[in-house]
Formats: C-alpha cells, sequence, structure tokens
C-alpha cells in the first residue's frame, strides 16, 4: 500500500480529527440546550391526545458515514402512535448544511393536512420532499421543492406523509436555536 504525501501528513496531525471531536461535541450539546426548549414547546395533548409514545427529552444520534460525511441528529419532539408519527428533527451533516425538518406521517394528520395547505410553504427557503423515501436527508437532491397546493395533495395521497425541510448555511449556525425555534413554532399552527 502506498500512501501519498498529504495522506501522510494528514495522518500524522492528531489536530484535525481533535478538532472534530470538539465541534461533534458543541453541536451535541447545542442539541441538548435545544431539545429541552423545543420539549418545553410541544403540546402533544393538542396534536393527538396522550395514546402517543412521546420520547420527553428527544433522541441525539450521531454517526460517521452519511453519504461518507460524519453527522449529528436531534428529534425531538416526536411521537408515534400505531402507523402514525409526528417528528421535528434537526440535522448537522458535516461539510454540508444543518436542516430542520417537520415530517407528518399516517392517518391521525389528513386534518393536519388541510392547514398545511393554507400555510406559508411556498416560501422559497421551505422545500418538501417529493418522492417515497421519506428519511432523504439531502434537501439539495432533487426531490425536495418547493410544491404547489396540488402537489402537496398528490405527494400526500400517493405517499401519506409530508416532510418539510429548511436549510441553515453553515455560516448562519450562530442562529441554529433561533431559526430551529421559529420553524417549529410555524409547524405548531398544524395541531391547533
Amino acid at each position: 500500500m502506498k500512501f501519498l504525501p498529504h495522506e501522510i501528513e494528514f495522518f500524522s496531525n492528531p489536530e484535525p480529527m481533535l478538532l472534530k471531536k470538539q465541534v461533534i461535541q458543541k453541536v451535541i450539546t447545542s442539541f441538548e440546550d435545544l431539545s429541552e426548549k423545543l420539549m418545553k414547546e410541544f403540546n402533544i395533548d393538542a396534536l393527538i391526545g396522550n395514546k402517543a409514545i412521546q420520547n420527553k427529552s428527544g433522541k441525539i444520534t450521531k454517526g460517521e458515514s452519511h453519504h461518507d460525511l460524519p453527522f449529528v441528529v436531534l428529534d425531538a419532539p416526536f411521537l408515534i402512535r400505531d402507523q402514525d408519527l409526528f417528528l421535528f428533527r434537526t440535522f448537522f451533516w458535516w461539510g454540508k448544511y444543518v436542516t430542520f425538518n417537520v415530517i407528518l406521517k399516517g392517518k391521525t394528520f389528513e386534518q393536519q393536512l388541510l392547514a398545511l395547505m393554507n400555510s406559508k410553504h411556498e416560501s422559497v427557503e421551505i422545500k418538501c420532499l417529493s418522492n417515497s423515501n421519506l428519511w432523504l436527508n439531502d434537501i439539495e437532491n432533487n426531490d425536495y421543492k418547493a410544491l404547489s397546493l396540488s402537489e402537496l395533495i398528490k405527494q400526500w395521497e400517493a405517499f401519506k406523509f409530508i416532510r418539510l425541510s429548511k436549510k441553515l448555511p453553515f455560516e448562519e449556525i450562530e442562529k441554529l436555536e433561533m431559526e430551529a425555534l421559529v420553524f417549529f413554532r410555524s409547524s405548531q399552527h398544524l395541531f391547533s
């Protein structure tokens, strides 16, 4: 095996990996704080009552290989009941961006779809996933687009879920908490 000079230089220097570990820990700490604030604002009873499985503190997951890049995910708040799912996902993708996502799936949310249709989903900043892969996280994928009202209805009818996403570029990372809360609050009107 022959290593190239820049590869040898990279693995000879511990600083990049130590810095990566420090950055990931800061993201996790930030997500822990955000989770607490989101959970305080989440009104489960307004959504579907207390018959759902709900995570009280949120769930943070980290990994090394989402399309070969490290990531950190915060799922908070979320609830599951039968085949229904409500999830607010914050996704930090190393080298790419952060996204905020509202995911609605299942029959319980058909009424919420009517509210969604009247919301400001046509904002160029907010995109809707328009394929069957509920867990596609790459908002720059061509399957994320601003959908018209009729396209939203077709999405729901075809797949029985809606995923709205908003991107936060790393240049604006200091606004992470504020932007997440604003996007979450704007989704809360779907359930009131």
